[in-house]
C-alpha cells in the first residue's frame, strides 16, 4: 500500500516505462463471519503510527473516515500514474489470516478446507469467492 498511496510521486521518475506499477493486494473485505477484522486492525495502526497527515490529500478530503484512504477502493482513484494491479485472491496469508482468521473459526470448521483448497466445501468455495 505505501508503493500505491506514494505512486503519484514515482511518476516522474518513471515517465519512459509503460506499465508504471506492478502490485499484490488484499482486499478490504469482510471474513467468513462477516465482521471487517482486517480494515479495523488496519485503521488501528494508521491511528498507532500516526500517518494519517501522510495520507493522500485528495483522498482524505473527499471521504467522511481519512483512515480507509490505506485501503485500494478509497486510494486508488486518486493516483494518476496508469497501475498494473495483482490481486492474488488465494495467497496463504490472506487465506489464513483474512479470509478465515482464527477468531471468525473458534470451533475449527475450516482447518481442513484451510490446510487443503482442495478439501473446501462448495459452500466455503462459494464464501471465499464472495457469493
Amino acid at each position: 500500500m505505501v508503493e500505491i498511496a506514494s505512486s503519484n510521486s514515482y511518476e516522474n521518475l518513471m515517465r519512459f516505462t509503460t506499465t508504471k506499477f506492478l502490485f499484490g493486494f488484499s482486499g478490504c473485505r469482510p471474513d467468513i463471519s462477516m465482521l471487517h477484522t482486517q480494515r479495523t486492525f488496519f485503521q488501528q495502526l494508521v491511528t498507532l503510527q500516526g500517518i494519517e497527515p501522510n495520507l493522500d490529500e485528495n483522498c482524505t478530503s473527499s471521504i467522511s473516515d481519512p483512515k480507509q484512504c490505506i485501503f485500494p477502493q478509497y486510494l486508488l482513484k486518486h493516483i494518476t500514474p496508469p497501475l498494473f494491479i495483482l490481486n492474488s485472491a488465494y495467497d496463504v496469508y490472506q487465506f489464513h489470516h483474512i479470509l478465515v482468521p482464527p477468531s471468525a473459526d473458534p470451533h475449527g470448521h475450516w482447518n481442513r478446507c484451510k490446510l487443503n483448497p482442495k478439501a473446501c466445501s462448495p459452500d466455503q468455495i462459494s464464501l471465499l469467492h464472495g457469493s
